[in-house]
């Protein structure tokens, strides 16, 4: 009996906007919250948009009393990181230059967490330090958000609409004892 096992495409990054530098160096990299998501460039921009809860993630019924559900944060990129380590001087030195903008839909499907972080401030900060900019916005009012990037195209906030809209996804896994 033979298998043959074909590798299956990651559900993330989803990539959209605009072909830019940025978008290249997003490309070279293979693990790193700033691919974990829908992502649109915009020139300088990144706009990284996660939806939880992922149908494998922990639900906030899950997290001990007093543990941080969503930390708005992104940790430096690294050269074990990258598919080619090689191409870290490049791929840091756009991060460094460029707007990351995290936009994290919590379970209610209602509350979003804004976070505008430059890239030198993943490179420089914390995940506590980054956290404490963050901002609680219901997802319905992000478009008149300074962080938010002015020049997304009208599809592609009306695309960033829909995916806000999107019911969060049913568990995989039974909780026991809830």
């Amino acid at each position: 009996m033979v298998f043959l096992v074909r590798p299956s495409k990651a559900a993330f990054p989803e990539f959209h906007g605009e072909d830019t530098e940025l978008r290249w160096a997003l490309e070279q990299i293979k693990v790193s919250r700033l691919i974990g998501g829908y992502v649109w460039t915009v020139g300088d921009a990144v706009l990284v948009i996660q939806l939880y809860p992922a149908s494998m993630d922990w639900r906030e019924e899950d997290h001990p009393a007093g543990f941080p559900k969503h930390i708005a944060s992104v940790g430096p990129v690294r050269a074990q990181h990258l598919r080619d380590p090689g191409l870290i001087g490049k791929v840091e030195s756009i991060l460094r230059k460029s707007d990351i903008i995290l936009l994290l839909r919590e379970q209610d499907g209602k509350s979003c967490i804004l976070n505008e972080l430059h890239g030198q401030r993943i490179y420089e900060q914390n995940g506590h330090m980054q956290d404490s900019t963050a901002v609680h916005v219901p997802c319905d009012q992000i478009w008149g958000r300074p962080e938010v990037p002015p020049e997304l195209s009208d599809a592609d906030r009306l695309m960033i609409n829909e995916l806000l809209r999107t019911p969060p996804s049913r568990p995989k896994f039974i909780r026991r004892g809830k």
